[in-house]
């Protein structure tokens, strides 16, 4: 069985990468003291079309 990403899965696994390197690593120690997200990582998150990844296309998921 290969279990190699194909190039689309390979591009979305880059992207959660960076977004999590950028947007959530520099605050995760800050987050958890304070044991609250700040709330717009969730609005990036959309943008990204992660929310959206479970939702079919045709009722508007990613």
């Amino acid at each position: 069985m290969d279990l190699t990403l194909n190039e689309e899965q390979e591009a979305v696994r880059k992207l959660a990468e960076d977004f999590v390197a950028r947007e959530v690593a520099p605050h995760v120690v800050a987050w958890d003291r304070a044991e609250n997200v700040d709330k717009s990582i969730v609005k990036k998150l959309g943008d990204l079309g992660f929310l959206g990844l479970t939702v079919p296309e045709e009722y508007g998921g990613s």
